[in-house]
């Protein structure tokens, strides 16, 4: 007897989807031929203009590897010409379904679960993928209860991993990320980096037991845009080098956090590190930053502003199990009248000076296991002798870049962090306080406003303005 079978040879190369005379008229026609051929190399597929109505559930690729990557890609290069979309429903309620398929790529498209209802979930990732990325993409929800990136680790005894999200556009949703490792197997979580997160309706990005996720450089409006309580970063056991350095998070009417950080361990030689990033809460927010309970965090260079009239902090910690903070470089200002740094729990803390605070409408600018109302008696009280209390002049409540001398050169040599968020090199010795590495207006004051004459007709005229002191100081 003979026995014979017909093996096709495994895929490699550029192949094309859509458009005249394609090798695949639709995403799935491919996906049928990956699944069945497996890739022997790197697999493109270059996908022609047009709007695609159909889901992707995307099984382990035999031969994929870090190498071997397949990669869904718009042929023009133009994340708006190329359309992948799904109405949400129940059974299926995914656009695209990574399940269990490690070091896919998907590159310069639109991603959109569309319709008015039903939590549809526009790139789900469980059963352990390793090495998946989202680049330059545009990735909408149509609805308030979907999400637009979402883990599914959470009940499993596999975590998603080294996965990247680079340069996109994550719109509306309930979550923009949502990152949930598993329990029991907490492995290197995601970079998630420079990408846009607009006006989600409860939290931009929701992380939970995660281990060394990085978060750089992203921009993060209107957190809670259908809500109250929402949150610009909730980072929950993200543990490991944590890194939420040089982001963006200005806040909407329901931004209750800027960054919310709770029980996220790293150790004595490898701490967490959130730096260079600005924070605005122009609304009644409550916290520019929430910590409580972490340890070995270094809490260095972030320019952090409560705008809008509040009873709550710039910055926040109260006890808990955690400790060894460091905490140096930060601008925290309150406009609200209320104080600018509240800490029920200095002993958290295994270094804290260099800080400035902020808070002219405010009975004291500072808690440190007491009230303060000024530098001095801030100084002598608690023993962080570099402290300011001076007025950083941001340029606006949304652009917290710094217009005034007085925080000039103030701050402590930090050898970990050697940038600012611009990109612009830190000095070595006597770096700038906050976000902003910068060169000071060679006048200490400066016009605010011109009150009148409001209309000038020509000649002589009496003129009347308000003066404001980039370095002012309150004694």
């Amino acid at each position: 007897d003979t026995l014979s079978k017909n093996v096709q040879t495994a895929m490699s190369g550029n192949y094309t989807i859509g458009g005249t005379t394609p090798d695949y008229n639709t995403f799935n026609d491919a996906l049928n031929d990956l699944v069945a051929r497996g890739v022997c190399g790197p697999t493109n597929f270059n996908v022609r203009d047009g709007d695609y109505d159909e889901q992707m559930n995307i099984p382990a690729i035999g031969g994929a590897s870090a190498i071997n990557r397949i990669t869904f890609q718009s042929q023009s290069a133009d994340s708006t010409k190329v359309r992948l979309h799904k109405a949400a429903n129940v059974s299926q309620n995914w656009l695209i379904n990574l399940n269990g398929a490690d070091y896919i790529t998907f590159k310069k498209m639109t991603l959109e679960r569309d319709g008015i209802s039903g939590a549809g979930v526009v790139v789900l990732m469980n059963n352990g993928t390793t090495g998946d990325w989202i680049l330059n993409c545009r990735l909408y929800a149509r609805y308030q209860s979907a999400t637009c990136i979402l883990n599914q680790s959470s009940g499993q005894n596999t975590a998603d991993s080294l996965c990247i999200f680079r340069n996109n556009l994550l719109k509306r949703a309930n979550y923009g990320l949502y990152w949930y490792g598993a329990t029991t197997s907490y492995k290197p979580g995601v970079v998630f980096e420079n990408n846009t997160c607009d006006s989600q309706y409860a939290y931009a990005i929701y992380s939970y037991y995660n281990n060394d996720c990085k978060y750089r450089g992203n921009t993060i409006t209107n957190a809670g845009a259908g809500t109250t309580g929402g949150m610009g970063f909730y980072l929950y056991y993200s543990n490991g080098k944590l890194e939420v350095i040089n982001n963006k998070v200005i806040g909407g009417s329901g931004t209750y956090y800027g960054i919310y950080q709770y029980y996220c361990t790293a150790t004595s030689t490898t701490h967490g590190i959130i730096a260079n990033n600005m924070i605005s809460l122009p609304n009644s927010g409550y916290y520019g930053m929430y910590q409580y309970g972490n340890n070995y965090q270094d809490v260095v260079y972030n320019n952090i502003l409560m705008s809008g009239t509040n009873t709550y902090y710039s910055y926040y910690t109260t006890s808990g199990s955690g400790g060894n903070i460091f905490m140096k470089n930060n601008n925290f200002v309150n406009l609200g009248g209320s104080y600018a740094m509240y800490c029920a729990a200095p002993s958290y803390f295994s270094a804290c000076d260099n800080n400035n605070f902020w808070a002219p409408g405010a009975a004291n600018f500072a808690y440190w296991n007491a009230d303060y109302n000024s530098i001095s008696s801030y100084r002598s009280g608690t023993g962080q002798t570099n402290s300011q209390n001076v007025n950083p002049s941001f340029i606006s409540n949304t652009d917290l870049h710094v217009q005034g001398n007085g925080i000039n050169n103030k701050g402590a040599a930090y050898t970990t962090v050697t940038y600012d968020i611009d990109g612009d090199t830190r000095s070595g010795t006597t770096p700038d306080i906050g976000a902003d590495e910068f060169t000071p207006v060679p006048d200490d004051a400066g016009i605010l406003t011109l009150d009148s004459p409001t209309v000038y007709c020509g000649g002589v005229k009496n003129i009347k303005v308000k003066i404001i002191f980039y370095n002012q100081e309150i004694f």
